[in-house]
Parts: structure tokens; sequence; C-alpha cells
């Protein structure tokens, strides 16, 4: 609303809860790539939480804050960039906590590895797809200037509800903003011809995509 947009939710997926156990022993840190991590952790320790925290971006890392890890902070707006900042902070043989989701791409664990870092993946969330929209949302969604579009997953997941939903995004004027090229990457498979990328993988870059996507 601070930009003059009127913003609609339109659910790809819903989250619950996977009760995923924390391995006993001691980390050096953890890594979280989704604000869904926290969701479902129960019993953190205090010193569990004093841990440093690197996020996927500040969105993440502030959930991880109002979640009460206080040393969380933002490393990058996606997988690579935050693989690379673990790998400047972590020496091998270090031991990271990965609050990941059930579903998820292998860049991180293989990424850490790769360097001697041992992972320790953990899931706490499931991401359960929509089939489709009540009738009403999918009205809103046909009229919207611009869906954005935070990870590869909710794309692949918008493009499975939206044909539930017997809406064609390949066929209207409506703009795709995307995080990042991997994040567009399923849209252009699909068809779908009006992508925009943000410069860099970060909402305010995102955020700027949406004054050259108006209607007129």
């Amino acid at each position: 609303m601070r930009l003059g947009f009127s913003p609609l939710v339109a659910p790809v997926t819903r989250i619950e809860g996977a009760g995923g156990a924390i391995p006993d022993g001691s980390f050096d840190g953890i890594v979280m790539t989704s604000t869904n991590a926290v969701r479902g952790l129960n019993d953190i320790s205090e010193a569990m939480k004093s841990l440093p925290v690197l996020c996927v971006g500040e969105r993440t890392a502030d959930a991880a804050r109002k979640a009460g890890f206080h040393r969380a902070q933002s490393a990058g707006g996606d997988a690579r960039h935050l693989v690379g900042a673990l790998v400047g902070r972590f020496q091998p043989g270090t031991r990271i906590l990965y609050l990941a989701g059930s579903v998820r791409k292998p860049d991180m664990e293989e990424g850490l590895r790769r360097h001697g870092i041992q992972c320790e993946t953990v899931e706490t969330y499931h991401a359960i797809p929509e089939t489709e929209w009540p009738s009403a949302l999918l009205a809103g969604i046909k009229t919207c200037d611009a869906v954005l579009h935070y990870s590869r997953a909710a794309a692949e997941a918008f493009l499975a509800v939206a044909s539930g939903s017997g809406f064609d995004p390949t066929g209207n004027s409506i703009h795709h903003l995307c995080l990042s090229e991997d994040v567009a990457e399923p849209l252009r498979r699909a068809g779908v011809f009006l992508i925009k990328v943000a410069p860099t993988p970060d909402e305010d870059a995102l955020f700027l995509l949406l004054h050259d996507a108006q209607r007129p």
C-alpha cells in the first residue's frame, strides 16, 4: 500500500509444520532459506537461538528474529549467495543446521558439503499445493497489473493452481515480476511472455519493477 498499489493475496500453497527434531550435539550456525523455516519449531534452547543465523533474504531474517533467533541476518537473495556467505564465514569441518521444507532443491546441502561443511537438515514445514482458487479470487487475479514471484517453487505452484482454476497466464496482459532468473524459468517454459526479473535478488529491487507494470 505504501507504493500506491492494492495487494491481492492468492495462496498457491498452504504451510503445515513438519515436526522435524533437532539432532543432538552442538552447531556452529544455522541457515534458513524461507520465512516458513521457523514454523513448527518447539523447545528451541536459548543457546540454539543465540547462534549466528544466515538467511536467504531480509524477510526470512526478520521472521527468524521475531522467532527469537537474535543473531539472524540476511546473506543475499538466493541459495548461491547464501552458500557463498556460509563458506566465507565457516571453516571446513564446522556443523551447520539447515531448517528447510520437505520439498526443496539440493543446492544448499550440496554446496556446503562440497566445501567440507557438515550440513544437518531438519524439515520444519510442508508446502501443500493448492488445487484451485475460489471464483471471486480468480476474478480479482485477472484484473491485476502484476504477479510477484519470490521463489521457483512458488512460480511452479502458481502455474499449477492457475491451470486447476481454468486460468491461462500466457494469454493475458498481467506482468510477472520475478526475484531471479531461476524463479522466472518455469514461467518462461510455460509460455508466459510478460516477465521481468529484478536486477538484484531482493524485495526492494522487485518492488521497483512494479512501476513499469501498471496497465494504462
